[in-house]
């Protein structure tokens, strides 16, 4: 599955696309997948807040293999390029609102997204993701004018900057069946407003690969997303026992630089 040009250029002038229906003959093995992960983890959410477990579907072979479905590669290849990192991913029960944020504002030598899967239906009032178009394009006027909201989330924020709450921000409802696929530049505004305790969502995260004199970049990069996390590796081991040399090429380029990630993260801690 190839993107069109003109999907090519929504997603760069807009920083979204929405792919209705691309999974639902999948979505009940995924979400039967989903939820065993969390068994396995022994981990149980009990609604008070968001539950995350990092890494996600590296954790089970048949999400793992999500990586290696035609729909997936063809989109991260038409987007970045066939020889993109797989760079991570999550799983969630969110919990009621979600503030507008970016994942990443801020400068980057390549171009990353994320990939979301909403198993549960969500619309504009239950907690479906709202985006702001194009205010992923960093150093434009609108997108840097967007900026200040995220960068300072406190309540009454969006009030005192336009007289507005954060839910009445001008912005695209992304209403979400089981079964579509949501994916968006990881500099996008995005929130959600009005959800319940058990949302269920997970992501997986790509990037173009990155060139050889940006790798110190993506060493940076992978340690704050470890030590955020609380990972020591790039990724999880049935990932990697599972792959197949098609997916492994996707994941060379974290794992060569693995130790340095590890140097990093302990050089800052000691």
């Amino acid at each position: 599955m190839n993107l069109t040009s003109q999907q090519n250029n929504l997603f760069d002038t807009f920083g979204y696309l929405v792919f209705p229906g691309l999974f639902a003959r999948d979505i009940d093995l995924i979400t039967d997948a989903f939820e065993e992960n969390w068994v396995n983890n022994g981990t149980n959410h009990d609604g008070s807040r968001r539950s995350s477990l990092v890494p996600f579907i590296d954790q089970h072979e048949y999400l793992s293999a999500l990586l290696d479905d035609s729909r997936l590669d063809g989109i991260a290849g038409s987007l970045l390029g066939t020889d993109y990192n797989y760079a991570a991913s999550d799983g969630n029960f969110y919990v009621g609102d979600t503030a507008w944020h970016s994942d990443r504002y801020r400068w980057m030598p390549v171009l990353t997204f994320k990939v979301a899967f909403y198993l549960d239906p969500v619309t504009r009032d239950t907690g479906c993701l709202r985006v702001i178009p194009g205010s992923h394009k960093r150093g434009d006027v609108f997108a840097d004018g967007v900026q200040p909201m995220a960068e300072d989330p406190r309540e009454g924020r969006t009030e005192n900057l336009w007289g507005v709450p954060p839910d009445a921000v001008p912005a695209i409802s992304l209403n979400s069946e089981p079964g579509d696929l949501v994916i968006f530049d990881h500099r996008l505004k995005h929130a959600s407003f009005g959800g319940g305790n058990r949302r269920r969502m997970f992501t997986l995260n790509y990037e173009a690969h990155v060139p050889q004199d940006q790798t110190q970049w993506l060493i940076e990069e992978m340690a704050k997303e470890a030590s955020s996390w609380g990972t020591s590796k790039p990724y999880g081991d049935v990932m990697l026992q599972t792959a197949p040399p098609s997916r492994m090429k996707h994941l060379e380029q974290h794992l060569a630089y693995a130790d340095q990630m590890m140097g990093l993260i302990s050089d800052s801690s000691s």
